[in-house]
């Protein structure tokens, strides 16, 4: 059953900032190679022309509620805006950062997409389609998001256009290890599976034909698609080491990229930047960020003023969320030309508790 055509209200909306800066992190590196990919200089942490008035950074998820919130302002200069989700408590996530919406599955078993914010918050709508998600993951620019239930099997395959999903196909997998990440390139292609079990872990491709593999690694943590391409890197927390590899291929190869030699230690996340140009991983064991140039392969470490929770990139070129919104302040990586910094954005004040399992960076 295809879902009906949901219509989102588009008027923006003009948030308040914060009316002092929150301090910024010591710590500034360069790798003097061209500046982390040569990124476009602008809006520090913000984005010009989004759908929404005012810089935003987008939905982050906050585990101490479990909900869903608008983060407005920018890198270094940010607030955390009031709960959006309607439902009980969120237990997985994916979101947009190049499109502006989220999905969420909560404690319910639903599963919900909030799209762009108007006059009266953001407009949300439950997803008849989907029940029991385990796993979320949204396309590199927001075109499509995949879903996957551990106890049916099922994977779903969204497109998204003009804020409003609809479902492309669904077909159910049998699968011999759980699933621990999906993946979904641009154009909706086959979605990308990690699963592990004592042996380790296994990368494959997922269709209505069934399920091919396409590498085995001692311990993949996380997989991200290049945007506009097919091309990904694989995170393997077990080796320290990142991964380049042609996932369009039958059999593709390999190419180590990083590893404990760049400061990869421990590792519990990466992310790609919006022009494909940069690579971040951050690692608990030293409490450090490397940041990869992959037009030179050239990296820079930047020490982090507390143990990184994952990387996920924010809504900017080259922002990433490194802390949960939990306990404390939601740690930022702010990227620009050739030096990077550490910032806070605040909690939302009210209502806190203890995450219990809730959805994470992890």
């Amino acid at each position: 059953m295809r879902t009906q055509a949901l219509r989102w209200m588009t008027l923006g909306l003009a948030f308040t900032l914060s009316t002092g800066m929150l301090a910024a992190q010591s710590g500034r590196g360069s790798s003097g190679r061209g500046g982390f990919g040569s990124l476009d200089q602008g809006v520090a942490g913000g984005e010009r022309g989004s759908s929404v008035a005012g810089p935003t950074l987008g939905y982050v998820v906050d585990a101490s509620t479990g909900n869903l919130h608008m983060v407005s302002g920018i890198a270094g200069s940010s607030t955390m805006g009031a709960p959006v989700h309607r439902g009980s408590a969120i237990q997985c996530s994916a979101i947009a950062p190049s499109a502006d919406y989220a999905v969420v599955s909560d404690e319910s078993g639903k599963a919900w997409f909030y799209g762009q914010s108007g006059p009266r918050g953001a407009a949300g709508a439950e997803l008849a389609d989907l029940s029991g998600v385990t796993q979320l993951a949204t396309s590199p620019s927001g075109d499509g998001f995949a879903a996957y239930a551990a106890t049916s099997g099922r994977i779903s395959v969204y497109a998204v256009s003009n804020g409003a999903p609809r479902l492309e196909r669904s077909f159910t997998v049998a699968l011999t290890a759980p699933v621990s990440r999906i993946a979904l390139a641009d154009g909706l292609k086959d979605p990308a599976l990690l699963t592990r079990d004592a042996s380790g872990t296994s990368l494959l491709r997922a269709s209505a034909e069934g399920v091919r593999s396409v590498a085995v690694l001692p311990g993949a943590t996380e997989l991200a698609f290049f945007r506009g391409s097919e091309r990904a890197v694989i995170l393997d927390a077990a080796q320290n080491a990142v991964y380049e590899a042609d996932l369009a291929l039958q059999n593709p190869a390999l190419a180590l990229v990083a590893s404990s030699a760049q400061g990869i230690e421990s590792p519990v996340g990466l992310a790609l930047s919006d022009d494909n140009r940069t690579i971040a991983v951050a690692s608990a064991a030293n409490r450090k960020a490397t940041l990869i140039d992959l037009a030179t392969r050239a990296s820079t470490q930047l020490d982090l003023p507390e143990a990184p929770t994952g990387v996920r990139r924010m809504n900017s070129r080259a922002v990433f969320q490194l802390t949960d919104a939990h306990s404390g302040p939601m740690l930022l990586l702010d990227v620009q030309g050739d030096s990077a910094r550490t910032v806070y954005v605040p909690l939302r004040q009210g209502g806190r508790g203890a995450a219990g399992g809730r959805a994470s960076l992890q």
